[in-house]
């Protein structure tokens, strides 16, 4: 696999292996770095279903609240004692200014802000092999100066972050002592910072210095998960280092080409140019429609023309492909949390999915219109339901995301509990094997999600075997 990155301007690097890296072989599923955050948050909106200390959830379904700011969440006290070094700091501000809360980025930033203004010996993070410093990190900030939307942002986030914590509570805690450096700080968020995730859920951000080394592809050769607030990068593959640099990637690939290079440009000013985004008919069958006359599948061809792959036939009918681009755009809009906000049309994307002749089984957007009817099924307890779309899911997957993605196995994992509930014991048990037997690669043996799927598998088997005894 090759890939390579156009940059917006010939001063943006986009860097090379690391020495340690260099030159080096590694298994499908082995580890490739493991980094603690430098700095890290849990989102507003997953405030109270996760540590803000670890980012896991409660164990026994309640984390303790601070009783002062009543904002953060702790799994215990351990937890709350080793966040207080810079929760006493933000403690007395937020309950001054109850009930506004400010948002993610700014806190983030605040607490950047915090991290930098502490000895050099106190800022190393406590797992981290030390390829990046802090100050290697790419900002940016000359494309930040030019480009309108990004300097907007940041000058309302400027502005908040003073506005909400105080100059004076910031200069007498010694945060604006790199003040002059707040554009780069900001720059060095935008670029570096990823997503906290727990099965496959947002839970907040975190800045990690040495993984951050390492470049996109939509088609990566090594995948990141984290274990509560540490990440690991494991190989999707077998690679050598001397013949294929290692790429992970910065947004889902369960995309069309346009809104994934789209993507890239605005948040990250490049566009990608690896496998997946330079094989023209793979991307033309993601974005297939249904040929009338066959029901096969139609693609769009270099000369945009629409031929379908198993008739040969054209189609030209205006009428018709009015409608397909009506039913993808719509398909579009429904998955649109901008468009749905916080309550989506449930029935609405139910109805288009179960209703659609237009749109291939494997069209990107049809695919995203389930995986997303899925999650809401699932959450509302519709699990029959949730169970029937989430088998054809599972080889929808595999259109998308190499064989041992991080996504397969925690959507195996949702299958299994889906089927456990609705008493389809043997597949349960099945789609268990499947998670753990992935999950080992994808997240690697000691990841506690592998451990607890280890754990149903004996629990599952068990319970069959004392039933049956009965």
């Amino acid at each position: 696999m090759s890939a390579k990155v156009v940059c917006a301007v010939n001063d943006i690097g986009i860097g090379s292996l690391p020495q340690p890296l260099k030159n080096k072989r590694y298994r499908c599923g082995e580890l490739i770095v493991k980094a603690s955050p430098f700095v890290h948050i849990i989102s507003n909106k997953s405030k109270g279903q996760y540590c803000d200390w670890c980012a896991l959830p409660p164990k026994n379904n309640k984390l303790l609240r601070c009783s002062v700011c009543q904002f953060n969440y702790y799994c215990d006290p351990s937890c709350q004692k080793r966040a207080w070094k810079f929760h006493k700091f933000e403690c007395p501000i937020i309950r001054s200014n109850n009930p506004q809360i400010v948002t993610d980025s700014v806190r983030l930033l605040c607490k950047l802000l915090w991290k930098c203004s502490l000895k050099i010996e106190e800022q190393k993070p406590e797992h981290d092999p030390g390829w990046r410093t802090w100050n290697d990190l790419c900002d940016h900030s000359k494309l930040l100066q030019v480009d309108d939307r990004r300097s907007k942002s940041y000058l309302e986030a400027s502005h908040l972050l003073f506005q909400y914590y105080g100059h004076t509570n910031l200069e007498k805690h010694g945060l604006l002592a790199n003040v002059d450096k707040l554009l780069t700080y900001y720059g060095r968020l935008l670029f570096n910072t990823f997503t906290l995730t727990h099965m496959g859920n947002e839970v907040g951000a975190a800045l990690y210095l040495s993984p951050s080394v390492l470049n996109h592809s939509c088609s990566p050769n090594a995948a990141h998960v984290c274990d509560k607030t540490t990440i690991y990068v494991r190989a999707l593959k077998d690679i050598d280092t001397s013949e294929e640099p290692i790429f992970i990637n910065y947004i889902d690939p369960m995309q069309p080409l346009a809104t994934r290079q789209h993507e890239l440009w605005e948040n990250y000013y490049f566009h990608c140019h690896c496998d997946k985004c330079v094989d023209i008919n793979q991307e033309a069958l993601l974005e297939a429609i249904v040929c009338p006359k066959c029901e096969g599948d139609v693609v769009k061809r270099y000369d945009d023309t629409l031929l379908c792959s198993h008739c040969d036939q054209e189609i030209s009918d205006p009428l018709y492909i009015d409608m397909c681009e009506r039913a993808t755009q719509q398909a579009m809009n429904l998955c649109d949390e901008k468009l749905m906000k916080s309550n989506p049309d449930v029935k609405q994307i139910q109805q288009f999915v179960e209703s659609n002749h237009l749109l291939s089984e494997k069209n990107v957007n049809l695919s995203v219109a389930k995986c997303t009817l899925y999650a809401h099924l699932s959450k509302m307890g519709n699990e029959e339901q949730a169970f029937r779309l989430g088998e054809e899911i599972t080889e929808l997957l595999k259109l998308y995301y190499p064989e041992v993605y991080p996504a397969h196995s925690v959507h195996q994992l949702k299958q299994a509990r889906l089927a456990w509930n609705c008493k389809k014991y043997d597949i349960a048990i099945l789609h268990y094997r499947k998670a753990f037997e992935i999950m080992c690669l994808s997240h690697g043996p000691e990841h506690h999600l592998t451990q607890l799927v280890k754990s149903d598998i004996v629990e599952s088997e068990n319970f069959l075997l004392y039933s049956s005894k009965k």
